[in-house]
C-alpha cells in the first residue's frame, strides 16, 4: 500500500512539474527546433558511430578542417611547455632532529611518572592507615 501511494504520489510529482515547466517555459519546443533538435527528422538508421569517428578522423588529418582556426583567421597552434627534468630529491623533506630535545622530553615524561607513582603510594598509606577518613573510591 505504502509502495502504491509512494509510486502515485511520484507520478503526480512528476506531471506537475512537467506542465509547470510548459507555463514558465512556454517556448520550449520552439527553441529545441531552433536548436536543431526536430524530432521529425530524426532517424535511427543515420546513428553510425563508426562512420562518424572515420569523418572526424579524414577532417583532422587533412587539415582542413574549421574548428582548428580561430576567429582571425589564424590556425590554431599547440602550446608549448617548457620543463625541467624532475627531481626527486626536492620531494624529501629536510628533516632535523635535535637529540638533546629528544632526551629532555623523555626525560619529563620520566620524571612525570615517578611522580605519579610516588603520590599513588603516598594515597595508598594514606587509606591503609584510615580507611574510614578516605573519600571516594579506594586507591588500587
Amino acid at each position: 500500500m505504502r509502495l502504491l501511494i509512494m509510486l502515485v504520489a511520484a507520478t503526480a510529482t512528476g506531471a506537475l512539474s512537467a506542465s509547470a515547466i510548459q507555463t514558465v517555459f512556454p517556448q520550449t519546443a520552439q527553441a529545441v527546433v531552433a536548436l536543431g533538435g526536430d524530432l521529425k527528422n530524426f532517424k535511427i538508421s543515420e546513428i553510425n558511430p563508426v562512420q562518424a569517428y572515420r569523418d572526424v578522423m579524414a577532417k583532422i588529418t587533412s587539415g582542413q578542417s574549421d574548428w582548428m582556426s580561430q576567429g582571425s583567421g589564424s590556425r590554431w597552434t599547440a602550446p608549448t611547455f617548457n620543463s625541467r627534468p624532475f627531481d626527486l630529491g626536492a620531494l624529501q623533506p629536510k628533516l632535523n632532529i635535535d637529540k638533546g630535545s629528544i632526551q629532555r622530553a623523555i626525560d619529563a615524561g620520566f620524571a612525570s611518572r615517578v611522580q605519579q607513582d610516588i603520590r599513588r603510594m603516598q594515597d595508598i598509606s594514606a587509606y591503609n592507615r584510615n580507611p574510614a577518613g578516605w573519600r571516594g573510591i579506594p586507591p588500587h
